[in-house]
Formats: structure tokens, C-alpha cells, sequence
């Protein structure tokens, strides 16, 4: 006899909500960054730089508990 399959039921991999404010999001990106260069660029420095001491902080963190 010939073994039955089932059929395989994929799911979505993303909803149409998450993808429009997703591009929402990338567009609006994308008119600061064209209309306000010097400011995007100032903005993007200062959150690169957040997310460097925020870096710091954890390896520190990580060193005085390994000790």
C-alpha cells in the first residue's frame, strides 16, 4: 500500500501590520536623513556612542563578576 503524506501547513512570516510600519519606519529614516543630514548624522553619532558606553558598562559588569 502507498503511505499517505500529510500536507505540511506553512506559516506566515510576518503579518501585513509589522510590514507596513516597518517600511513606515524606513521611510521616514530616509526623508530626515535626506532633508537633515548634519542632524541625522549628529543624532546617529550620539546613539552609536550610547550604545558604546552601554557596551562598556556590560563588560565591566562582566569582569567584576568573573573576579
Amino acid at each position: 500500500m502507498a503511505r499517505k503524506t500529510t500536507p505540511v501547513v506553512q506559516e506566515k512570516s510576518g503579518n501585513a501590520r509589522g510590514k507596513i510600519i516597518g517600511t513606515l519606519l524606513v521611510l521616514g529614516l530616509l526623508v530626515v536623513v535626506i532633508r537633515q543630514p548634519a542632524e541625522a548624522a549628529s543624532f546617529a553619532r550620539a546613539a552609536f556612542g550610547w550604545l558604546g558606553s552601554v557596551g562598556d558598562a556590560l563588560a565591566s559588569f562582566g569582569h567584576a563578576i568573573a573576579s
